[in-house]
């Protein structure tokens, strides 16, 4: 299922749910879709955050050995650092060590 379908059952008011056995477990698979794709997107985000801090790290490195002093560089390196600074799902800012 599409995640934008997916987003919409989910989302569906209760007002909407015929509550029957079959609307129940449909909603449930659902719900076990979300999950299951909730927990892929966090993996593959851990993953590429996990490839964007060792690409960051040398960029930094070879960046001021060759060319100290270009601005949209800097800009690039600077969101990042940012991206780096949210956490995998929720996009909130967390602490992290070097």
């Amino acid at each position: 299922m599409k995640d934008s379908f997916l987003h919409g059952v989910l989302s569906m008011p209760p007002e909407l749910w015929r509550d029957d056995e079959l609307d129940r477990r449909h909603r449930y698979n659902r719900y076990l879709q979300a999950s299951n794709r909730i927990e892929t997107y966090a993996g593959e985000i851990a993953r590429l955050r996990a490839a964007l801090r060792v690409c960051a790290r040398r960029f930094r490195r070879e960046f001021d050995e060759i060319a100290p002093a270009d601005d949209e560089l800097e800009r690039a390196y600077a969101t990042c650092m940012e991206l780096l600074s949210h956490d995998a799902v929720g996009g909130r800012s967390v602490a992290r060590s070097s």
